[in-house]
C-alpha cells in the first residue's frame, strides 16, 4: 500500500469528524489509510499540552489502531517551519503512509510546528 503523500495545507472536515472506532476498525482490518493517519495527528494535536504529549498521543493512537509494537514510526517537527518529504518506502514492509504539514496545519500545540510523519507496518 505504500502511499506517498504530499504536504498538506489543511485538514478536511471529513477527517476531523472521524471517530476513534472508525480509525481502529480500519487499522485492524488492514484498511488503514491516509485519512486515518491524518485523524490520529489531528486528535493528538488537539489534546496535547506540549510536544511530548503530542508525540505520546500519536503513539497511543497508533497502538490502538495498528497494535502495540506492530509498526515503525518516525517523525520530524520543525518550529515555524515547512514540512518536506523524502519519498521513503520500505519494500520489505507491505504498508506505509507518509504525511507532512507546514506550521499552522495542525491545531493546538502542534500549530507552531511543521510535522512530517512516516508509519510502516507489516501485513
Amino acid at each position: 500500500m505504500n502511499t506517498p503523500m504530499k504536504a498538506q495545507a489543511s485538514i478536511t472536515e471529513a477527517v476531523k469528524t472521524r471517530t476513534l472506532e472508525q480509525v481502529v476498525a480500519a487499522g485492524r482490518s488492514g484498511a488503514f489509510a491516509g485519512d486515518d493517519l491524518y485523524w490520529i495527528l489531528y486528535r493528538a494535536a488537539t489534546e496535547a499540552s506540549d510536544t511530548n504529549a503530542f508525540y505520546f498521543g500519536i503513539i497511543n493512537l497508533l497502538d490502538q489502531a495498528l497494535g502495540q509494537n506492530a509498526y515503525i514510526f518516525a517523525w520530524t517537527i520543525s518550529k515555524n517551519g515547512y514540512s518536506g518529504f523524502i519519498d521513503n518506502t520500505n519494500p520489505r514492509l507491505p504498508n506505509g503512509i507518509q504525511w507532512g504539514g507546514d506550521a499552522g496545519v495542525l491545531p493546538g500545540v502542534a500549530s507552531a510546528y511543521a510535522v512530517s510523519v512516516f508509519v510502516f507496518w507489516g501485513g
